[in-house]
């Protein structure tokens, strides 16, 4: 199984999502808007990278906040 781990962050603009696995980055006027546009992308992203070696059905997204 491969896990794909994002980080969100908010510019004037709106709200920049990127995925630390692939590089793939998109975004969105709210945290969810990113978060939906992200996971669009990433899969189409992963349809033109058959030699990634990942599957669809195998992602997952989360994200945690570090406090320092």
């Amino acid at each position: 199984m491969n896990q794909i781990t994002y980080v969100i962050w908010q510019e004037e603009e709106g709200w920049v999502s990127k995925c630390l696995t692939t590089g793939v980055t998109s975004c969105g006027d709210t945290q969810e808007e990113a978060i939906k546009n992200l996971k669009e992308a990433l899969e189409l992203y992963l349809e033109d990278q058959p030699e990634a070696n990942y599957k669809r059905d195998h992602i997952q997204f989360g994200s945690f906040s570090v406090h320092a």
